[in-house]
């Protein structure tokens, strides 16, 4: 348990020096053994990963809230939204956590991992770890399915369990982020079809997507098969205005991205490919009125375990993806709006390098400083003359 919380403590300090918006993360349960080895970070500005093995003695259970937000437990404290966790005796609890879905799912790569739905029977096993996804909206309603379930789990008798409480989304972050950067207007807009990437589908109304390449690579293969689509097609999710998906489609099975909007934000929910669920390793996602853009080839894991250990792989490269909910008095798509770039601004490297050249600077300024201050004598003494005499107005 200390283990797993240094974890998540590493992840939160870096998160809050990069400036990252993320969600709340509460955690409790057993303190038996170590639970995570420390972390390796990889690809922190992109994708989050976190490559870890976890004691075989352990089993978590992650309960995935729709949205959350510091803010919100806040007014829910006066409210009683969550009755069974605030009578939780021994819990940790992080403000702000970027990306904990994708972290914890990467960690779960290696081992058992399931996804369930709240009210499912959950079957404690050592070194595993189940997603429950909890009823949107209704913090209270979470709160009471939370408790049924950690219930169930203690009736088992399975005794080193450790329980998360977070969400996907911070619905707060979500409406600041819009207030605080101002869009540009975009006098550029593409007229003609690029050139690269070389595959590029787009509806005037609804959507516009283009990548150089995808791949499936299943397990056991050598080199991944280049899948081949030649059109792509939306549909509304559940025939709501909020949701959309948007489907590639070739010879083979066809590739669904299940895009939501909300709060001015936009993201991919799940990715199907032969309606089989993949990580989102890569969050793929931005505010409303601009593109997804990713450069460097995206790697997405199967939630299905193929092997023990082993998982299929799709890999997208310069993705590029910008939805459309609304219709009504909007211009049709000419081209990409601004782009939302999947590396971040600044990088680690860049980091060290501004912090070096900091150093060295001062370390400059502060021997020229020294080398200002010498003082030399300007009257010697002759070993065969008169004693120079220095009167005190001198």
């Amino acid at each position: 348990m200390k283990a797993l919380v240094g974890t998540l403590v590493l992840v939160f300090c870096v998160n809050a020096a990069f400036g990252f918006e993320g969600v709340p993360l509460l955690l409790w349960g057993s303190t038996q053994g170590k639970t995570f080895n420390p972390p390796a970070l990889n690809a922190l500005a992109s994708s989050n990963l976190l490559s870890e093995n976890i004691v075989e003695s352990q089993y978590t259970v992650v309960f995935v809230g729709d949205k959350l937000s510091p803010e919100a437990l806040n007014e829910c404290g006066a409210k009683k939204c969550f009755p069974y966790l605030e009578n939780v005796p021994q819990k940790t609890y992080f403000a702000n956590v970027e990306n904990p879905i994708g972290l914890l799912a990467t960690i779960g790569d290696e081992r058992k991992t399931e996804w369930v739905n709240a009210g499912s029977k959950l079957t404690p096993e050592a070194g595993k770890i189940s997603f429950v996804t909890l009823t949107p909206g209704d913090f209270s309603t979470q709160d009471a399915e939370i408790a049924e379930m950690v219930k169930d789990v203690e009736a088992t008798g399975y005794k080193n369990s450790a329980f998360i409480y977070t969400a996907a989304h911070n619905n707060v972050a979500e409406d600041g982020m819009i207030a605080r950067r101002i869009k540009r207007e975009v006098t550029n807009k593409q007229e003609e079809v690029p050139e690269e990437p070389i595959i590029y589908y787009r509806d005037n109304e609804t959507f516009i997507i283009s990548y150089s390449s995808i791949a499936y690579k299943a397990v056991g293969a050598d080199d991944p098969i280049e899948l081949n689509f030649t059109s792509a097609a939306t549909s509304r999710l559940n025939d709501t205005e909020d949701g959309l998906a948007l489907d590639l489609l070739g010879d083979g099975p066809k590739l669904s991205f299940h895009i939501r909007g909300e709060n001015g934000r936009w993201w991919v929910e799940k990715l199907l490919y032969a309606e089989k669920e993949y990580y989102l390793n890569t969050f793929i996602g931005t505010h409303i009125g601009f593109s997804f853009a990713c450069t460097p080839t995206s790697r997405f894991l199967s939630m299905e375990e193929v092997q023990p250990g082993s998982f299929n792989e799709l890999q997208i490269t310069r993705l590029q993806l910008e939805p459309r909910f609304s219709t009504d008095s909007t211009e049709p798509f000419l081209g990409y709006s601004e782009p939302w770039d999947c590396v971040g601004f600044i990088s680690p490297g860049i980091i060290g390098g501004l912090f070096v050249t900091i150093l060295l600077l001062i370390i400059l300024a502060a021997g020229l400083s020294w080398i200002m201050e010498i003082r030399t004598m300007d009257r010697f003494d002759d070993v065969k003359g008169k004693t120079i005499t220095v009167n005190v107005s001198e």
